[in-house]
Parts: C-alpha cells; structure tokens; sequence
C-alpha cells in the first residue's frame, strides 16, 4: 500500500521513479490485478498465488498527478 507520491521521493512521498521501479518489479514478478479482479477470484475460487492488488490510502491529488499515469502502464 502507497500513500502519498511526488516527483521525488521524501520521508513524506514515494518519488514516481522509485514507484515505477517497484511497479516494473511487481510486475516482473507477479500477476498485478485490480481489486475488483482479485475479490472477484477469491469468491470463485480462482485466487492464484501470484496475484498482487496495488491499493493507494487515501486518494490525494497527488495520486492522480503521480501515481495514476505510471499505475495505468501496468
């Protein structure tokens, strides 16, 4: 879980080339849903191992400058 982003990273935001390596990363290693996708396989019974939801607390503006336009690459 992320909460606040920014051009670079601080003791207060994840710098968004720091938060693209880990999302590079996660993806190199998993299978990256959303939540919707992964509530929905655990309630039909097709939750596999390698599935990881990306959940940002709180939802800030900076979310949406930051984070959303490396988020929709993955």
């Amino acid at each position: 879980m992320w909460h606040r982003f920014g051009p670079e990273t601080t003791a207060r935001a994840v710098g968004i080339e720091l938060f693209e390596a880990q999302m590079a990363l996660l993806r190199a290693r998993f299978d990256l849903v959303n939540a919707s996708e992964l509530s929905k396989a655990r309630s039909e019974g097709r939750l596999r191992r390698n599935m990881v939801a990306v959940t940002i607390d709180d939802g800030y503006e900076d979310f949406f400058q930051f984070a959303l336009p490396i988020l929709a690459r993955y």
